[in-house]
């Protein structure tokens, strides 16, 4: 799952109209660099308007894997319920909630230190087969993450249990729609899409 960035400086209003064509890539040519600079550290040392004709440029924004809760929350929010594997449209409106909600369950929920196990098995020679356990915390009042971002069950979904890895894929998400919510300030139009 993952969210994209896609730039492009020629807008179809602007057809016939070279000038405001013109000033819009020199702005969208900035933001651009802009954006290289953050990511990627200095630019390289030319010119970008006279070297390069920019036509469009996408990029990944962030990345997510087995992350339930979030996928269910753009299948529901974003997806109007298909979840097909499209790509999908996520306007400023739906990241706004996104960071709303992720913003409201981390100040919400709260946790205690706690031995969980983990999916798979181990064979030992003593017993047979044994459970295999880490040190982590877990939601101690998961009807509050229930209610906000709900985990879902589903083919390569993960885990649903409301535990420090939901912890950390919704602090995941709070970074990752927080950086989208800058770029789509910058002009960038922000993409969805889930594949498995």
């Amino acid at each position: 799952m993952y969210l994209q960035a896609t730039y492009c400086p020629y807008e179809t209003s602007l057809k016939g109209k070279y000038d405001e064509k013109m000033q819009q890539h020199t702005k969208h040519t900035q933001a651009v660099m802009e954006i290289v600079k953050l990511y990627n550290g200095d630019v390289a040392n030319f010119e970008f308007e006279k070297d390069f004709k920019l036509r469009g440029i996408t990029f990944e924004v962030g990345y997510w894997r087995k992350a339930n809760a979030i996928h269910h929350w753009f299948v529901k929010n974003v997806q109007d319920g298909n979840d097909d594997c499209g790509k999908y449209d996520v306007s400023e409106e739906k990241i706004d909630e996104l960071i709303d909600s992720c913003q409201t369950l981390l100040s919400e929920v709260e946790t205690a230190p706690s031995d969980l196990c983990y999916a798979g098995e181990s064979w030992d020679s003593e017993d047979g087969h044994k459970n295999l356990t880490r040190e982590g915390e877990v939601i101690t009042n998961p009807e509050v993450a229930a209610n906000i971002l709900p985990t879902t069950e589903g083919f390569f979904f993960g885990c649903t249990d409301y535990d420090d890895y939901y912890l950390e894929s919704v602090k995941d998400t709070l970074r990752i729609a927080t950086r989208a919510k800058h770029l789509i300030n910058m002009g960038f139009e922000i993409d969805y899409q889930a594949s498995w």
